[in-house]
C-alpha cells in the first residue's frame, strides 16, 4: 500500500487557479521514502484535488492499493466508497455519470482498491508553507510534468 497527501494552496470551493501538492509516502524494509511535486491547476476545489490526485497515481508503475489524505471531505468521502463507485460505472443511481466521472476513471487505473486516510495529516503544513514559497511569477512554470 501507498499513502498519498494532498494540499491545495487555497481552500476557496469555487473555480480559480490554485497551487496544487501531492506527496507519495512508501515504506519499505522499515525506512520511508517519499516523492512530490506542485502543480498549477485551474477549477474548483473537488476537480483540482481529483487532478493532484491523477497525477500522483500516474507515477505508480504498476496499480496498487492507496490509501488517499486530505482536508477535502468529497476526496475523503468519494475514497472511502471508491471501489463501489467502481462498480457502479461512476453513475449515479438514475445512470446519469458522477461529477468528475473522467477524472476518477482516469484514477481508477492505477487503482486496486483505494482507502480514505486522514483528514490532518503530517506533511500538511510542510506541504501549505512550500507552496507558499513558491513566487507568483513562476506560477505558470509550474505542471504536473516537474518531478523532483
Amino acid at each position: 500500500m501507498i499513502d498519498i497527501y494532498i494540499a491545495a494552496s487555497s481552500r476557496a470551493f469555487r473555480k480559480q487557479k490554485r497551487i496544487m501538492c501531492y506527496l507519495l509516502e512508501t515504506n519499505h524494509r522499515d525506512e520511508i521514502f517519499t516523492k512530490h511535486d506542485f502543480m498549477l491547476c485551474e477549477g474548483t476545489l473537488n476537480e483540482c484535488e481529483l487532478k493532484a490526485l491523477e497525477a500522483a497515481v500516474n507515477r505508480l508503475k504498476a496499480p496498487m492499493d492507496v490509501c488517499i489524505h486530505s482536508d477535502d471531505d468529497y476526496i475523503l468521502v468519494t475514497m472511502q466508497h471508491f471501489n463501489e463507485i467502481r462498480e457502479e460505472m461512476f453513475l449515479k443511481k438514475d445512470g446519469t455519470s458522477l461529477s468528475h466521472a473522467d477524472l476518477l476513471k482516469g484514477i481508477s487505473v492505477k487503482i486496486v482498491s483505494a482507502y480514505a486516510g486522514t483528514k490532518h495529516h503530517a506533511y500538511e503544513n510542510w506541504m501549505r508553507e512550500e507552496m507558499a514559497k513558491i513566487p507568483p511569477d513562476s506560477i505558470n512554470g509550474l505542471s504536473a510534468a516537474n518531478k523532483e
